[in-house]
């Protein structure tokens, strides 16, 4: 009977690590990143997009939209990082494929980091939502 009890609560705790270690407490302010990813404008939020030169993704899907979302009416500041050249940042930010985002509220403060690949749509929808 003991030994149940202590399954259990070995259960527990393993889904909890596991949840902390994949969702994460990934939560991150712009103050804590290195200066030279400080956005221009800090009464807009900021999207910082990761990519690699050899991620077919990144060209062919997410740079579109990136492109898109900068000819829409949202007032945002974007800072495009080479995941490969600026380590320091993905790894702050725990970065784990290309292309990825990272949504700041105007504040400095990380709204959403999205792992993969994300449409106008939901980006658009994450950017209004940092505007909160």
């Amino acid at each position: 009977m003991p030994y149940r009890f202590l399954i259990l609560i070995f259960v527990v705790i393993s889904v909890y690590m596991l949840k902390k270690l994949f969702n994460g407490e990934r939560k991150a302010e712009m103050k804590k990143l290195p200066v030279k990813y400080k956005p221009d404008n800090d009464k807009f939020p900021t999207l910082v997009y990761f990519w690699t030169e050899s991620c077919s993704q990144c060209r062919y899907n997410q740079n579109p939209v990136i492109q898109q979302l900068k000819t829409n009416d949202i007032n945002f500041n974007l800072i495009s990082v080479n995941a490969l050249e600026d380590r320091e940042i993905t790894a702050l930010l725990k970065i784990k494929t290309v292309p990825s985002t990272a949504v700041f509220s105007a504040s400095g403060r990380s709204v959403f980091i999205n792992n993969g690949f994300k449409n106008k749509e939901e980006l658009t929808k994450q950017l209004n939502e940092s505007l909160i």
